[in-house]
């Protein structure tokens, strides 16, 4: 089953699809022909406030790869992009996430503030660093959805893959970089413009590092500009609406899955782009698991199948995928301290 949405709120700036817009110009392609079949005007590459839902910038990009036939679409956009100018990039607000990058100190400094501000460039995003087996993993998550064109998760991984090679004093090559699609018929452009191995269908789109890269200076820190980007960054944060949160996620996967669906935790991390331990843990640092999350979810429900929808016991069991009404008996009476039908009828005397 889908994972739920991005909430409609999810907005980005029409701006960061200006590399875009430019190489589909370099190869003959007018990109406002493209953006005005979808609605867009183009114009909105040049306004600052112009911005458009997280989904349609996805099928932006989607609609270019096809349209290019192109897999390697995100990589020859990256392509065009000196990324030392980033050290002279004016401040632009979409980019603000950048100029933060820059300006830290070392490469642990850069990596928490891109994933701090990130949303501000592309809310409905995330970049997530993760260490385990002994490395860190710089992954980028997009919100709710269950494919996400190859182009633009190369387009953005391999931008913050060069950044991490390109912008620090001495440069840190990533010890490889890891995407969720499957492999092109040719890794010979991966191989041309990203700084490090790349594989494959791993189940993550990630940069991984070692943790002594973490302490490699940058090669413009600029101290005092940090404090007036960050107030800049975190004034415009808190103009964003909340996005729900990691357990919210969590639970309307488990919902999604239940009856008929897949609700264990390994499909639930797949659908999360991370690995089953990466679940655990971050469940695990908020108090709780997927198994209590699936209880939980599972005794929310039964409660609302049974008084508010007025389900018969047997449909409620399957939609919460108890494979026998007894094995849901038991899981109400711990829940509840009573059966489905007694509780159903004290909650219809008002004792519920």
């Amino acid at each position: 089953m889908m994972p739920p949405p991005v909430p409609n709120h999810a907005r980005v700036a029409l701006r960061t699809l200006r590399p875009l817009a430019g190489y589909l110009r370099h190869i003959g392609e007018d990109p406002a022909r493209l953006f005005a079949e979808l609605g867009i005007d183009p114009l909105g590459l040049f306004d600052s406030n112009a911005s458009i839902p997280h989904p349609l910038l996805l099928d932006i990009w989607r609609r270019a790869e096809e349209r290019c036939n192109d897999p390697d679409l995100g990589l020859r956009v990256l392509a065009r992009i000196d990324i030392r100018l980033l050290e002279r990039l004016p401040h632009e607000t979409e980019w603000i996430v950048l100029q933060m990058f820059v300006a830290s100190a070392t490469l642990r400094d850069a990596l928490a503030r891109f994933a701090r501000y990130f949303p501000i460039s592309f809310y409905g995003s995330e970049i997530v660093v993760d260490r385990r087996d002994r490395a860190v993993h710089v992954r980028h998550i997009v919100l709710g959805a269950p494919r996400v064109p190859r182009s633009f998760s190369e387009f953005i991984v391999g931008l913050l893959a060069r950044s991490i090679y390109e912008l620090t004093a001495r440069p840190v090559k990533p010890r490889e970089i890891r995407f969720v699609h499957p492999p092109p018929p040719s890794t010979e452009e991966a191989e041309r413009v990203l700084p490090a191995p790349v594989r494959y269908s791993t189940g993550e789109d990630a940069i991984v590092l070692g943790e002594a890269d973490l302490d490699v200076p940058l090669r413009t820190p600029n101290a005092a500009l940090i404090p007036s980007l960050e107030r800049h960054g975190d004034e415009l944060l808190a103009k964003l609406p909340p996005l729900e949160s990691f357990l919210d996620r969590v639970r309307a996967l488990i919902a999604a899955e239940l009856g008929g669906g897949n609700p264990n935790a390994e499909h639930i991390a797949r659908s999360m782009q991370m690995s089953v331990r990466t679940l655990a843990r971050r469940l695990e640092e908020l108090g709780t698991s997927h198994k209590a999350l699936l209880d939980e979810v599972r005794a929310s429900l039964a409660r609302r199948y049974l008084v508010e929808d007025r389900r018969l016991v047997s449909d409620v069991a399957t939609l919460l995928g108890f494979s026998e009404v007894s094995a849901f008996h038991r899981a109400f009476r711990r829940w509840y301290g009573c059966s489905p039908t007694d509780f159903r009828r004290e909650a219809d005397a008002g004792e519920r």
